[in-house]
């Protein structure tokens, strides 16, 4: 380095040397130093360029000082660079690696990344250029090299396809890394096959044969309760790893080479009746009696499952032959009914044959025996002989002994014994009827008659037609006289209103019309060249459609209607009180009611003889539910059966009880009401004669909300509750009510009500279901206590003490402040209890959600039964205390205002109320929701707020828009909440979406053939797992507001649009899956679409909701702004997204022709009436809306509504908006207790939820005291 100035001569500048490398205090350190005279910078040793010792580059300063001067310097940098020479090999940091591969691995699959490390520099030739090789690799089976790895980057990949654990679980292969002059170093990696589940357990066979005999289910309780029978045990082998199965159940396979877990269970498509079970050994085990006479063969198909991820399954079938056993009685092979005239002499009547449904093959059945039961009365012995003939399969030959008069007794009952050929042989005794045929031997007297007609008011003209009412009565002992005799009018003047058949007598009425009448007949003889004259009084009744739709119904058996009615007792010869009548007043007696009419006596059956009793009544000109009279008359069921001397068989009457719903295979059962006002119900006595109401009964197999669902949406299928409007879109299907204040149910329901403890109420029962799902929120501060109760109210009658008793009942309770479920499906009591980490009698609301497949509210009117039941666990009588509200059942909410009946309880919950005043709170935009110690806002849809002061801001979304978020908190991966507003006329658009980091799990809410639809997917590994709930009655894009709610706990989930209703509810349950959790990222929240990234600042936008709005969205609760970012969530991207939601003006351009006006209904037009004015039928002019003359309302009444959309409203007084002509319908009569009959031969299970196993059937919200939200506890995670 050298100095130059002007002024004085380089000889007497002095230059020194500082920086890297350069010790000052002690130079022999130095590796630089300087000339001090000439500038020549030396290196003082050899230089080393490469880390971690070395230096690339080294800094010095040089000074130059003038010696002549006072110290003048001068200074200049010098930068030295070291040139690299390849001195250093390549190494890798470990001299060992491993890595892990799964087994189904194809070609290419990533393994691992090995990178070496070398110091030298890489900008220097090939100094640092490193490749990799690998030079001890492995070969399969096909010689082909099993691992590759990329010479640049080092990532290691599999060559070929599929690696087979079984076969090899471990590699070891080397790997070198070579400079660009040969440099290199190596090290070592073993690569272990990670097991998959890709081997499914296997059946040790793959068909199973086992015969078993049908049970004995004749004669007692303890025969029908049917042990849980082992019969097989199917046993399976798996070659997969134990370390890739988490299942609870395990078993030790045959062979004893498997480690995985097995579960077992059996397809119930094969085994729909759940006459079977299979447990986690794989015992097979009879749930059920068999019986061959209905079913001789059991195919059934079971299934096994380890526990890898993901899960694999094998089949196998296990047919089941059903052995007979001689377990059926011989019967008659007809009815036989055999006639002889009376005074006739001594005669041979007939012959009768026996049949059998044993297997003959096995011995059982023929050759019959026959004899006439020696306990017959002296009468029958007497009268009649029954000849065994044994030729053949056996037969009889029946005999009179002597003569008969009619007029003594009209028929006899001859019992015969006929007994089989089985072992042990089977004994019945049957019944021939042999009626005395009446010849005309007596004279006629003056008689009379009554007739009772009923008839529905405002029936079509149509129903009103020619109706016959009766037959003219005279006194005559003789009753097959009839062509005998010849019927006029008395002194031959008609009624105008009536017809009569002069051959039969028969009247009828023209015109059933309100009122009583009184007709005159003359009847003559021919026979005895008789005349006499008959008096017949008529009154006609008129029926309310809400009296029928109410009624309750008995059926009895052993009876026939014409006995019933009968008000002569012909052998005496006397007026009676007839069982109509006594029935009647009994009722009133015990329902203490002021009016009671039975309008409807239907013979069911003739063998045995049943018939079907409705009734209605009133107290205080209220017309009482039907779930209220049959509750009452079936606690007190017991006196009218002693009273009235009857067997009573069933009180509310239902089908699903019998053999039409023993046939319903899908579980689900319906009674069906067919009410047939064109043709009455006659039943026809000498004295008296009901005409009356034909509603009948039939068992469908549907669940009843599932029948519900698939009505077209119009105001005349839609009834709004307690005063509420029905509201229906003149240009779309669109419906709703609008409700008075407190009724916010989705058809007007009022939701809570208040219990004293010393009180209950009832509700019509659970409808029977496949599937059900039961939720309810309460707050007590109280530790004990009954919810709910569902299941028998009454001791069962003394009658059926020695035949099956129904023993199914659920019940729901508060015990030392813990929640406890008892049930009975018909196979024993068993209890559940929620160990909740603090008492629920806090005084906080609590939901509890009950779920199975396949009551009274806040105590009980009954006392302990668990005596008569056999019950293992008895349900608490103590009452309820506090607040019960929205009960639902499969989307059902039930009215908790106008309720069948109940006692000492509130309407709404006071306590509630009470909160909210004590504490000030108000509400702008929703309403205050309080318990005993908080109040808090729960606003209306569009607001929020501590107060619900603040609205939510609406957007539009356009073509490729979006919005991206991130979520403050954490996201709950076992419970998801979502809820938003919507608007759309699009029919396929996603609104949002939740998702890990990959992607695989994910919830996404979207509209799909506009219709809404929910999917999620929580199998990390397989997409093929997704759920999916689709609202398939109800379309979407429609251009209205819509409120849609998502709750999925586990994998199951329920779908609420619109407040929810039985049309707007949809859920899936899935308590069986492995998969339960879903793992959320918190940045994962997409609004608008299907978001995918193909590079920085590119993206592509699937699916997406253009020209569609969306408001108010909340994630578990938490308002979730699309404004701006705020504590509990950020916005991270967003798209063409537009403040608002508004039309695009369609009018501007559109002229509609006079007198019809261009309206807005938000991007879409259409040219209609002006507001206060209809269409014309033929759709022509315009009308003024001055009276009801809508369809939709029935001719009811209207008004007109504010929102363009919505131009008129229906308001149907009564809560009657139905069509009148409507002849098929759905009725729900039964009692709490009734209800619970349902489940007869049923088998329900419960689907359980818990801790690590998701075992628990009831999932309690312990609610957050947040003012915005009203998240869920983390009481199960």
């Amino acid at each position: 380095v050298t100095v130059s100035d002007e002024k004085h001569e380089s000889q007497l500048i002095h230059y020194t040397l500082s920086g890297h490398g350069v010790d000052m205090k002690k130079r022999s350190r130095s590796k630089f130093d300087i000339n001090s005279t000439s500038g020549e910078i030396y290196a003082l040793r050899p230089l080393d360029r490469d880390l971690p010792s070395g230096r690339p580059q080294w800094t010095l300063a040089v000074f130059a000082e003038d010696e002549r001067t006072r110290g003048l310097v001068g200074y200049a940098d010098v930068i030295v660079n070291l040139k690299d020479i390849n001195d250093n090999s390549p190494y890798f940091a470990f001299t060992h690696y491993t890595a892990n591969i799964t087994e189904n691995a194809t070609v290419g699959h990533y393994v691992t990344t090995l990178t070496a490390i070398d110091v030298d520099d890489p900008n220097e030739g090939g100094n640092a250029k490193i490749t990799y090789t690998i030079e001890d690799n492995k070969v399969n089976d096909r010689g082909d090299l099993i691992f590759s790895i990329d010479a640049q980057s080092g990532v290691i990949r599999t060559a070929v396809c599929c690696l087979d654990r079984e076969t090899h679980s471990e590699y070891t292969i080397k790997v070198v890394a070579t400079d660009g002059d040969g440099l290199k170093s190596a090290t070592s990696v073993t690569i272990t096959v990670t097991d998959v589940n890709d081997m499914p357990p296997k059946f040790s066979k793959k068909d199973w044969f086992v015969e078993i005999d049908e049970m004995d289910v004749r004669n007692n309780t303890e025969d029908l309760l049917v042990p849980q029978m082992p019969i097989l045990i199917v046993t399976v082998t798996d070659a997969d790893l134990f370390e890739s199965n988490k299942f609870m159940f395990k078993i030790i396979d045959a062979d004893q080479s498997g480690l995985s877990v097995i579960s077992y269970r059996i397809d119930r498509d094969s085994d729909k009746r759940k006459q079977f079970s299979i447990d986690s050994n794989g015992i097979i085990r009879l749930e059920r009696s068999l019986d061959r006479e209905k079913q001789s063969t059991h195919k059934l198909v079971i299934w096994a499952t380890d526990d890898g991820m993901p899960a694999k399954s094998s089949t196998a079938t296990l047919v089941i032959t059903v052995d007979d056993v001689n377990d059926n009685a011989p019967t008659l092979i007809n009815d036989y009914l055999s006639t002889i005239l009376e005074n006739s002499l001594p005669q041979r009547i007939g012959e009768i044959f026996a049949t059998d449904l044993d297997d003959p093959s096995k011995g059982n059945g023929p050759p019959f025996t026959f004899k006439l039961d020696p306990k017959a009365s002296d009468v029958i012995r007497e009268g009649f002989k029954v000849q065994y003939d044994p030729n053949g399969e056996g037969k009889a030959i029946i005999y009179s002994r002597t003569t008969f008069d009619r007029e003594v007794e009209k028929e006899y009952l001859l019992p015969i014994v006929v007994k089989d050929n089985g072992f042990p042989a089977q004994t019945a005794t049957t019944t021939l009827t042999v009626v005395i045929g009446d010849v005309n031997d007596n004279h006629m007297r003056n008689g009379w008659k009554r007739i009772t007609v009923f008839y529905i008011k405002n029936s079509d003209s149509k129903r009103r037609q020619m109706t016959q009412i009766g037959r003219v009565n005279v006194d005559d002992e003789d009753d097959w006289d009839v062509t005998d005799k010849t019927f006029f009018w008395f002194d031959h003047k008609p009624e105008a209103n009536f017809d009569l058949d002069s051959k039969t007598g028969v009247i009828s009425m023209k015109n059933v019309t309100k009122g009583d009448y009184e007709l005159k007949f003359t009847v003559f003889d021919q026979h005895f060249r008789q005349e006499v004259q008959s008096k017949v009084w008529i009154k006609v009744k008129e029926l309310l459609r809400e009296e029928v739709l109410n009624s309750g119904s008995i059926r009895i058996s052993g009876i026939t209607a014409l006995e019933f009615i009968s008000v002569w007792n012909w052998k005496t010869r006397q007026q009676i009180k007839s069982l109509y009548e006594r029935m009647r007043d009994s009722i009133r007696r015990v329902i203490r009611c002021d009016e009671i009419e039975i309008f409807s006596l239907i013979e069911r059956q003739e063998k045995p003889l049943i018939i079907d009793v409705r009734y209605y009544a009133k107290r205080n000109s209220l017309i009482l539910s039907s779930v209220f009279l049959n509750s009452v008359i079936l606690q007190n069921r017991g006196i009218l059966e002693n009273e009235l001397e009857l067997n009573i068989t069933q009180i509310g009457i239902n089908e699903c009880l019998g053999e039409e719903g023993h046939q319903c295979e899908s579980m689900s059962c319906t009674t069906d009401h067919v009410l047939d006002e064109l043709s009455p119900i006659l039943t026809n006595g000498n004295y008296t004669s009901l005409v009356g109401i034909n509603l009948k009964t039939k068992a469908d197999c549907v669940c009843n909300y599932d029948e519900k669902r698939d009505r077209k949406e119009s105001c005349a299928d839609h009834q709004c509750l307690n005063g509420g409007t029905c509201v229906q879109s003149d240009h779309s299907n669109y419906v709703r009510c609008d409700c008075p204040h407190d009724m916010d149910g989705p058809e007007c329901q009022m939701r809570s009500r208040s219990f004293t403890g010393q009180g209950w109420l009832w509700l019509e029962g659970f409808s029977q279901c496949s599937e059900s799902h039961i939720s309810l929120q309460f707050m007590t501060q109280m530790a004990n206590g009954l919810i709910f109760y569902f299941g028998p109210i009454a001791p069962p009658s003394e009658s059926n003490r020695f035949h099956k008793i129904t023993t199914d009942f659920m019940s729901l309770e508060l015990r030392n402040g813990r929640a406890r479920l008892l049930y009975d499906f018909g196979s024993g009591a068993e209890e559940l209890v929620v160990q909740s980490p603090h008492p629920l009698n806090n005084g906080e609301w609590h939901t509890i959600d009950i779920i199975f497949d396949t009551q009274s509210i806040g105590g009980v009117s009954h006392h302990s039964l668990d005596k008569y039941y056999n019950w293992q666990y008895q349900h608490t009588t103590i009452g309820f205390n506090g607040c019960i509200k929205n009960i639902v059942h499969n989307g059902f909410l039930y009215d908790m205002n106008n309720v069948p009946h109940s006692v000492n309880t509130v309407v709404g919950c006071p306590t509630g109320v009470s909160t909210c005043n004590l504490l000030s709170k108000s509400c702008e935009n929703g309403f205050c929701e309080g318990s005993y110690n908080i109040a808090r806002c729960v606003c209306r849809p569009g607001w929020h707020g501590f107060n619900c002061h603040q609205p939510t801001q609406p957007k539009m979304f356009k073509a490729r828009s979006f919005v991206r978020l991130s979520l403050a908190f954490d996201l709950n991966p076992f419970a998801t909440s979502i809820s938003l507003r919507f608007r759309s006329r699009q029919s396929h658009a996603e609104l949002i979406r939740l998702s890990n980091r990959d992607r695989k799990q994910y919830c996404l809410l979207e509209i799909r053939d506009s219709k809404i639809r929910f999917r999620y997917n929580m199998n990390r590994m397989h997409g093929m797992d997704e759920k999916e709930l689709t609202l398939n009655w109800v379309h979407v894009s429609d251009g209205h507001w819509h409120d849609i709610h998502i709750t999925r706990f586990g994998g199951s989930a329920i779908m609420a649009l619109d407040g929810g209703g039985v049309q707007r509810i949809t859920t899936v349950m899935d308590f069986n899956s492995t998969d339960q959790l879903l793992n959320y990222d918190r940045s994962s929240l997409v609004v608008g679409g299907d978001v995918h990234y193909l590079g920085v600042g590119a993206t592509v936008v699937d699916n997406d909701f253009a020209d569609g709005c969306i408001n108010d969205i909340r994630i578990d609760g938490h308002y979730i702004s699309l404004e701006n970012s705020s504590d509990i969530s950020s916005i991270v991207e967003g798209r063409h997204v537009i403040d608002g939601c508004l039309s695009n003006n369609p009018c501007q351009t559109i002229s509609c022709q006079q007198p019809f006006v261009c309206i807005d209904l938000w991007l879409k037009h259409k040219c209609s009436c002006p507001k206060g004015y209809r269409m014309t039928a033929d759709a022509t002019n315009c009308t003024k809306d001055t009276q009801c003359a809508r369809n939709a309302c029935n001719g009811k009444c209207g008004t007109h509504s504010d929102d363009p959309a919505l131009s008129y409203q229906c308001q149907c007084p009564h809560n009657d908006c139905t069509d009148l002509s409507e002849t098929y319908f759905r009725l729900n009569t039964t009692a709490i207790a009734a209800i619970t009959l349902c489940a007869i031969n049923i088998p329900l299970s419960v689907k359980m939820i818990a801790p690590n196993h998701l075992a628990d059937i009831i999932r309690d919200h312990l609610d957050k005291n947040d003012s915005e939200c009203m998240a869920n506890d983390e009481l199960h995670k």
